[in-house]
């Protein structure tokens, strides 16, 4: 039983809808099934300068903290040494006891130097880099105040685990204040008041799933759609769209465009992540543009890495040059549009020269794997991956600044490549290999703070540059900069010339281009390099300008990778992307890369706990099984700032996450009014309960603006993006602890819970014309919507107690569990969907087991449903003169002494969302429990597809062994799993008798002798 993550367009009919629900419990499973896929006190502050930092600031953010530093760590004043001197103790003294350890801490946190200079901070906070403030400080609240120390134990662990030195001080002070006071996810269990935790703390979490390999993988292919040796084509055509360029040979035919892969899917997937990831196996990093944050953007304080100050403005000061018509036509309009190319075009070639510059070091240094004669025994392709990692573990490392904690799990690599372990120091011509006849490291000198940023001729040395990453992207700045500078005096002459780029492009980015594609050896598997920009949708006018010099530039193998969940999709992969480029109209003979989208859920489950949820011994208890439920969905919610440490959900924080803006509530008191922003909001709530399927028979741009609000500020996935047109694929697939989470915001007082329901449906009602629902022809969607409903009411009934305690500023972890997690009995949900008349259709309880895809069975429901099609008129009028209870009483109905009551008692429920299923379940198969395990670990009922026969929803229940709920320690046992199928029959007519007493939903593998 998969799940679907597709969506098809399909129109629904429009038709007078009469429903008959039929309910057929099925006895407990008893059959064996292999397992299947599926805070201490804050200091005194002052309020923060209202200024922000002039853009021409001529200190770096990295200056201007080590000038503030420096400024305590040469006070010549004895008090500051001596204070000073304490948390050096601290740190140096791993052998002393735990006590004295802590007597050095708190002799630093008491002294008036640690309050000033934490004062000093706050107030240039805005000049400061983002990584130490996003650690330091809180400025989410306002004004910004220092974040809660971390406890005494915890600082000691990361301290301990730092590889730096303590000279320069600076630099010592600066980590130490990083690691006292960045919050710990594991101290985040009990209270949602806890200190949210930095975004950072978890970036550098455990990376795990396919999508490393699947993002390799659609690079690799789309870099074999490109001929190396194809000069860019023109024709007179383009000419007159664009500006005249020089006739070029014709030696193959470009299928696609230009090596820029846009990397598209909703918030919390870890595209950046991945990205980061991905420079371990290819050479390469990441660069932020996105916006500086604002203190009262609640949302966006959870994202992770900071803008990267510099290369945002060196891009703005490009982005400024931009004239506003679509393409040039006049000499004035040429000059501009070739200096903003220009500009472009330097950072990209000192970019590429950088990185190979880097690489053809640790190629010197690992003289046996990569000189000649060659020494080493390993596979070429192991001795190259080895370097690349190396790159990577330099880049992120500590001591570059990016984050305070290692990032990356050392892979297999070149026993003959000594891995530098402490990036901070320079590296000794011993360190590099294990035999004599390696090439010593260049050694870095000691240089002056004033040398360190004065500018450089070639970039900052990997190993021993104190914040490398800071440097070295202060280095491609400057030196791009003056590269610019450079071909603007050169060229001055010739700006006016529409050709001007071509010839830039080949006398200054691709001889570098061509230096880094070339540092691979021969005998590698066709690796391929990157640059990729995260949030570059913060520069929508200055992408069209990247793809055109990058098609220009004709690279082998790097490309340009475009990350970004904005909600305006068009200039990474809509109509604006294909307008902006080269010959991606429609006829054109270039398309634009296809998007990669494909984020795997569910990588947080691992397939040892897989294996053990679907083994035939008993393994997990049904506490254990609810802790389970952050490990699925998106990995985001398996962050600390989304669960406890046991495992609990913190459904506001997901909500939160949901709906845009941040914190929004309710509005049960007014009126309705058509706001778009509140159907936005109600529409990605029900989207999480119910399976909405969008079509494409609306109006294409309201139906566009809902979708990429729906991806871009309400998590909606994005199954494909084609890039020759304005269709998207999407839909919402099953993520449990967001549904859970949005479970929770229905419940309430059972009058608010149902006022909740009627505001879903008028949004949904107020949408379905110009959005385009496909509601479904028998209306599956409103059964799914009363059945949804019904056990929202029956939990507000039962809960109210512990729903209420939820919602308190500081609720317990418990009370949140119980308010979540809480089972349903299927009595109460019945009474709440239907009310207390049950119409029993079979002639007898339990329902028979006959196989409902015999041949006689299905002959004669085949038979039945023909009769009831031909009926006579006069037993039509006899039919509908006849209301639906007197039909029900006619026919008889069940006491409440019944053996369905009974067992109604001891059945219960959990599903929180209904999720689509992929393909048709055959009517002659056995269902197997893994199918009911998956649906109730899951918090999920089943809805099939439009031509599943027999039944159109399956709800997985769990029986108990009397009237009470089973206990959280009781053993999760799949035994104990049947199901409610639910029918949807639109008529016309009455069925008949014989199609009501008809078996309905599949047939269970069922226990012997029963």
């Amino acid at each position: 039983m998969n799940i679907s993550n597709r969506a098809y367009s399909v129109a629904p009919t429009e038709t007078n809808w009469k429903h008959i629900i039929w309910f057929q419990a099925r006895d407990r499973l008893q059959h064996p099934v292999k397992p299947r896929e599926i805070g201490l006190d804050q200091v005194e502050v002052v309020p923060k300068p209202q200024s922000p930092r002039p853009p021409s600031s001529p200190l770096t953010p990295e200056q201007h903290l080590q000038c503030i530093l420096s400024r305590y760590t040469t006070n010549p004043d004895f008090g500051a040494k001596l204070w000073l001197s304490t948390p050096t103790g601290a740190f140096q003294a791993k052998k002393i006891d735990i006590q004295t350890r802590s007597g050095f801490l708190e002799a630093v946190f008491r002294a008036r130097y640690y309050h000033e200079l934490i004062r000093e901070l706050i107030l240039n906070v805005r000049l400061l880099p983002n990584a130490f403030v996003h650690d330091v400080l809180d400025t989410s609240q306002n004004p910004t105040v220092v974040r809660n120390r971390v406890s005494a134990e915890t600082l000691f662990r990361r301290l301990d685990q730092q590889t730096i030195h303590l000279d320069p001080p600076e630099l010592f002070l600066e980590t130490f204040l990083r690691c006292a006071h960045q919050s710990d996810p594991t101290h985040h269990t009990s209270s949602l008041a806890t200190t949210i935790p930095s975004p950072s703390t978890y970036f550098n979490q455990p990376f795990y799933g396919p999508s490393l390999s699947l993002l390799q993988g659609h690079i690799t292919v789309h870099n074999n759609f490109f001929t190396t040796s194809a000069e860019p084509i023109h024709s007179n055509e383009d000419k007159a769209e664009e500006y005249p360029e020089p006739e070029l040979p014709v030696r193959d035919w470009r299928k696609y465009y230009i090596k820029v892969l846009p990397i598209l899917q909703s918030s919390g997937f870890g595209k950046t992540r991945m990205c980061v990831q991905l420079s371990t196996i290819s050479p390469g990093m990441l660069i932020c543009l996105r916006h500086k944050t604002q203190a009262d953007d609640k949302q966006h304080q959870e994202s992770f890495p900071p803008q990267d100050s510099l290369v945002f403005e060196y891009f703005q000061r490009c982005k400024n040059r931009i004239f506003n018509a679509e393409f040039p036509t006049t000499p004035e309009d040429h000059e501009r549009f070739n200096q903003a190319h220009l500009g472009v075009l330097a950072w990209l070639a000192i970019y590429c020269k950088t990185i190979a510059f880097y690489l053809e070091q640790l190629k010197r240094n690992a003289h046996d794997c990569f000189g000649t004669p060659r020494r080493c025994d390993s596979d070429p392709r192991l001795c190259w991956q080895t370097i690349v990692y190396q790159l990577a573990a330099a880049i992120y490392s500590p001591s570059s600044g990016f984050l305070s904690h290692k990032l990356f799990k050392q892979p297999q690599t070149c026993p003959r490549i000594r891995l530098v372990q402490d990036l901070s120091d320079p590296l000794s011509s011993t360190d590099t290999t294990t035999t004599t006849n390696s090439t010593p490291t260049e050694q870095p000198t000691k240089q002056s703070k004033a040398k360190l940023y004065a500018p450089m001729q070639t970039p900052p040395q990997l190993f021993g540059t104190r914040r490398l990453r800071s440097v070295m992207l202060e280095y491609i700045c400057k030196s791009a900069t003056e590269l610019d500078q450079d071909m603007c005096r050169r060229l001055a002459g010739r700006l006016k010339e529409p050709e001007l780029l071509v010839t830039a492009i080949k006398e200054y980015l691709k001889p570098h281009l061509d230096r880094l594609e070339q540092s691979a050896p021969d005998k590698t598997a066709k690796p391929f390099f990157f640059i990729a920009l995260d949030e570059c949708g913060s520069m929508p006018d200055l992408l069209p300008i990247i793809r055109r010099v990058w098609f220009h530039a004709l690279p082998t193998s790097t490309w340009i990778l475009l990350i970004d969940t904005n909600s305006v999709l068009a200039p990474l992969a809509g109509d604006t992307a294909r307008k902006g480029s080269r010959r991606t109209h429609d006829g054109s003979t270039h398309r634009l890369t296809q998007p990669f989208s494909l984020m795997p859920l569910d990588v947080n489950f691992s397939e040892q706990q897989r294996q053990k949820l679907f083994a035939d011994v008993p393994t997990f208890t049904l506490r254990k099984l609810n802790q389970l439920l952050p490990t699925l969905g998106r990995p985001l919610w398996y962050d600390g700032l989304y669960r406890s440490e046991q495992g609990v959900i913190y459904p506001l924080t997901i909500i939160d996450k949901l709906v845009y803006p941040a914190g929004w509530k309710w509005d049960l008191h007014t009126s309705w009014m058509h706001h778009d922003e509140i159907n936005q909001n109600l529409l990605a709530l029900v989207s999480q309960r119910i399976y909405l399927e969008v079509s494409s028979r609306s109006d294409p741009k309201s139906w566009y603006e809902f979708i990429q609000n729906q991806i871009g500020q309400h998590l909606r996935f994005i199954g494909r993006i084609y890039t020759a047109s304005d269709s998207i694929i999407t839909n919402t697939p099953s993520e449990p602890p967001l549904s859970a989470a949005v479970a929770w915001f229905f419940r309430c007082e059972p009058k608010e819970t149902l006022r909740k329901w009627g505001k879903v449906i008028q949004a949904l009602v107020h949408a379905n014309e110009p959005v385009g629902f496909n509601l479904g022809a028998k209306g599956e969607h409103g059964v799914a919507v009363l059945c949804t409903m019904a056990i929202d009411v029956a939990a507000s009934q039962i809960y109210s107690d512990v729903l209420k305690q939820s919602l308190l500023p500081s609720p317990s972890t418990s009370s949140i569990y119980a308010a979540v997690f809480g089972l349903v009995p299927v009595r109460r949900w019945l009474k709440s969907l239907i009310g207390g008349r049950i119409h029993h259709a079979a002639s007898s309880f339990p329902p028979s087991t006959t196989h409902v895809g015999s041949g006689e069975d299905e002959s004669h429901v085949s038979d039945a449903m023909e009769e009831d099609s031909v009926a006579s008129s006069s037993a039509d009028l006899e039919f509908e003169s006849i209301s639906p209870n007197s039909a029900f009483a006619a026919a008889g109905t069940m006491d409440e002494t019944s053996a369905l009551w009974r067992w109604a008692d001891r059945a219960w429920l959990n599903f929180k969302h209904i999720v689509r299923l992929e393909d048709q379940v055959n009517a002659q198969k056995v269902l197997d429990a893994e199918e009911l395990v998956q649906l109730w670990f899951r918090k999920a009922a089943a809805q099939c597809i439009s031509n599943q026969s027999g039944w159109d929803f399956l709800i997985s229940v769990y029986e108990s062994n009397t009237n009470e709920a089973p206990g959280d320690a009781e053993m999760f046992d799949k035994v104990k799993l049947s199901y409610i199928a639910i029918q949807v029959k639109d008529c016309i007519k009455q069925p008949s008798k014989a199609v009501r007493d008809g078996e309905v939903g599949p047939r269970l593998a069922m226990a012997e002798g029963k």
